[in-house]
């Protein structure tokens, strides 16, 4: 599962630093939605002085951990961590960064390795180290996404309005179809 990974950073060792910083300008400053995914993704550089290392974001908490990290024997440890939670800050020291780190990082891996949807896309052959073609699966997944939405909307619709469709009519008359 870890191959890709594994691959890119491999591939990345390889070339030079700027071939990679150009390619990386380029997609930065590309007109297209990827372009601006890109610049979103990197927004919050501007918050805090120190570059951030790595950060989790949840739904009302994110974690932000500044670097440079201090490498120690086989230890790369951050500075320190930037935690907000319900618009409060806290700061944690290099050692407990790690730990919560360590922590966080083996919490998602075993989420996601134990995962059914990630263990159902292996069995039917989507193996997570395979990069999809991009032309094939964009428009693919965008019908996925826009049928996920549709479906959605009509089961809000059904569950909030058909209830108040039937409110006051007969119990032999038929219920309005609604989408």
């Amino acid at each position: 599962m870890f191959n890709t990974l594994k691959r890119r950073l491999a591939r990345i060792k390889k070339q030079p630093d700027y071939m990679e910083l150009l390619r990386n300008i380029g997609r930065l400053t590309s007109d297209d939605a990827d372009g601006r995914c890109y610049r979103r993704s990197i927004g919050f550089w501007s918050l805090f002085s120190r570059p951030i290392t790595l950060n989790y974001h949840g739904v009302c908490t994110f974690m932000f951990l500044e670097g440079p990290n201090h490498v120690v024997g086989r230890y790369a440890i951050p500075l320190c961590a930037r935690i907000e939670i319900d618009g409060d800050w806290i700061i944690l020291d290099p050692i407990a960064a790690l730990q919560l780190t360590a922590d966080v990082q083996k919490q998602f891996d075993d989420l996601i390795i134990n995962h059914p949807l990630v263990k159902q896309a292996c069995e039917y052959g989507k193996s997570p180290s395979t990069e999809p073609s991009r032309d094939i699966c964009d428009p693919e997944y965008h019908g996925k996404i826009n049928d996920w939405v549709a479906e959605l909307i009509n089961k809000e619709l059904r569950a909030n309005h058909l209830p108040k469709l039937l409110e006051g009519s007969s119990e032999t008359s038929k219920p309005q179809e609604v989408l």
